[in-house]
């Protein structure tokens, strides 16, 4: 067995790069660590993934790998969003860009945090990034769905209630109180539509 002496000591800033690593590279979420400057110092093949980037990001500005737009389309200044950004942030409405124009939905997480190592310092950020195409698809199915669904029931319900009211006048109907019955009814369900639609599928 060699000398205590001979034993090859791993400065600290490497041993936590290397735990680093080997946590993000286990991740399915796409993962990027920058520095102060902006400039990629980790990230994981999942990032590489939804970048569709094929090359080594290390030592890259991060500005030029990711390209996002707002949900009106407007493109984001990535730069200045990494600089603003001062507590962890999240957000479903940002669209991934890529060289071609086409896009995809994305789950974006950014947070500051302490990195141990990089080109300008300690500090930097972590950014998450998920593609959410098929979530975000879906939920504007579902509120397409109830939409259309609570429209044509508030129709019908509306209709039938005004009869039900017509026929407790007079003259359009015997003087027993048999339509009250079921203008009440309707009138209840009626209430129950909104709420009906709004939680079978809560936003």
């Amino acid at each position: 067995m060699p000398p205590a002496s001979d034993v090859p000591v791993i400065p600290n800033a490497d041993l936590e790069r290397e735990r680093l690593v080997s946590l993000i590279n286990s991740m399915a979420d796409g993962v990027i660590a920058i520095d102060e400057g902006g400039y990629v110092v980790a990230y994981n093949g999942a990032a590489l993934n939804i970048l569709d980037v094929n090359s080594s990001m290390n030592g890259k500005e991060l500005s030029q790998l990711l390209r996002l737009a707002d949900k009106e389309k407007n493109e984001v200044d990535i730069k200045s969003l990494i600089t603003n950004t001062k507590t962890a942030t999240t957000s479903r409405d940002y669209l991934l860009k890529y060289k071609d124009n086409s896009g995809i939905n994305v789950y974006f997480s950014i947070a500051p945090v302490h990195l141990g190592f990089g080109k300008s310092g300690e500090r930097g950020h972590v950014i998450l990034l998920r593609d959410i195409t098929r979530e975000k698809s879906l939920e504007e199915e579902r509120d397409e769905f109830i939409s259309v669904v609570s429209h044509e029931l508030r129709t019908p319900v509306a209709i039938a209630e005004f009869i039900g009211e017509l026929s407790l006048f007079p003259t359009h109907a015997p003087t027993t109180t048999e339509g009250v019955y079921p203008t009440a009814q309707l009138s209840r369900l009626s209430s129950v539509v909104p709420v009906l639609t709004a939680t079978v599928l809560p936003e």
